[in-house]
């Protein structure tokens, strides 16, 4: 008895109407249409995997219910946890939360692995009152092995009343392939350089808040690849710096005597495209403008924001 394999069915077919075209999701969706009985029932579970990606693709941004997905079938589980922990921001939660997260990769570090973007904040309150934040922190750290993106924040009391803070978080990393790093807690000291130099692959580096007297990194980390910074305008007037090929800055002018650094952005004349200011009241825009479009012909992307306060 001869068979008839199924035939398969593309989208010229539907368009010429040869073969019945299948239900749009609005259609699927429709209580009316779904009481009728004139669809057939699916089964989320039994969509191919790359469909299921693509439905919690779409969730990334909604992270509880990605977490109830995880809930539902083996199938979610697998597929909808990866998404959960590829990007992880903890910047906005309480402080429980966050332990809970550290706790949760220390102890199973297949999550840890999923990581690849991951923002920390840092609460000096809970530093102070909690004596194994240290170790619990290093110890969730050292799970995520292929981290990509790591900001560690400091809250914005920390900032008012900086204090300089030993990166005790990175004797025992693994060795990460950043393509990014942001920085408002830790002193830009010679333990954290050394950190910087491991990453070959670094091209964002952003210290957020830095004031003036925190803004020199000593000594300059040797960073190639560096193609985006945000920092003060002295970290921009030192001499090592002028050899990165800088496409993006993000900087500041808080002072007066801060306006006669705005020179320096002339070091990257030839690279640079993308520039955002925040200054102060008593500078003038048009005279900034005026400047900055002499030193920096190949600009293309041009901000002025005002300085609420010191710090980029």
């Amino acid at each position: 008895m001869a068979t008839t394999t199924p035939r398969r069915v593309t989208r010229g077919a539907v368009i010429a109407g040869r073969v019945p075209a299948l239900p749009s999701i609005r259609d699927l969706t429709n209580p009316k249409i779904a009481e009728s009985n004139a669809l057939p029932n699916l089964n989320p579970v039994d969509l191919p995997p790359e469909v299921l990606s693509l439905i919690c693709d779409e969730l990334v941004a909604y992270r509880k219910t990605l977490a109830c997905l995880c809930r539902t079938s083996r199938t979610f589980h697998r597929i909808a946890q990866h998404v959960l922990y590829h990007i992880v921001d903890l910047e906005d939660l309480p402080e429980s939360l966050v332990i809970s997260f550290f706790q949760a990769v220390a102890r199973r570090p297949h999550l840890g692995a999923r990581v690849h973007s991951l923002t920390i904040p840092i609460r000096a309150k809970v530093v102070r009152q909690d004596s194994d934040f240290a170790e619990t922190f290093a110890a969730a750290l050292r799970a995520c092995v292929n981290l990509e993106d790591l900001s560690i924040l400091a809250d914005r009391d920390a900032l008012r009343n900086r204090v300089p803070k030993p990166p005790w978080i990175f004797h025992e990393c693994p060795p990460f392939r950043l393509t990014t790093f942001v920085n408002s807690y830790f002193d830009f000291g010679p333990e954290l350089v050394k950190f910087l130099e491991s990453q070959p692959t670094l091209r964002v580096l952003a210290a957020p808040g830095a004031s003036s007297s925190h803004a020199i990194i000593k000594p300059v980390p040797k960073l190639p690849n560096v193609v985006a910074l945000c920092m003060h305008i002295n970290f921009l007037s030192q001499s090592v710096v002028e050899q990165w090929p800088l496409e993006r800055i993000e900087t500041s002018l808080p002072m007066r005597h801060d306006f006669r650094l705005l020179h320096t952005l002339g070091r990257y004349s030839t690279t640079l495209i993308t520039l955002n200011l925040a200054v102060a009241l008593w500078f003038p825009p048009a005279e900034i403008i005026r400047q900055v479009s002499g030193l920096c012909p190949a600009l293309r992307h041009f901000a002025i924001t005002e300085l609420h306060g010191f710090g980029t």
